[in-house]
């Protein structure tokens, strides 16, 4: 099942924000092995994270 989101980061759930940062900081940091100053701990956000930013989260949950 799919679900998708569109929103402002204060549109979107805190849990589902902190999963996308964590998601980027494994693919941007881990996988791809970019030097990110900004990020930290685990999470990615960086100057395109704006207050106008329109982010889409796409989740993809097994079901059972």
């Amino acid at each position: 099942m799919l679900t998708i989101v569109v929103g402002r980061r204060e549109q979107l759930q805190v849990s589902m924000e902190a999963e996308l940062a964590a998601y980027r900081y494994k693919v941007f940091v881990e996988h791809l092995g970019w030097d990110l100053p900004i990020a930290q701990a685990g999470a990615e956000r960086d100057q395109f994270d704006r207050p106008d930013t329109l982010y889409v989260v796409v989740d993809r949950k097994s079901v059972v």
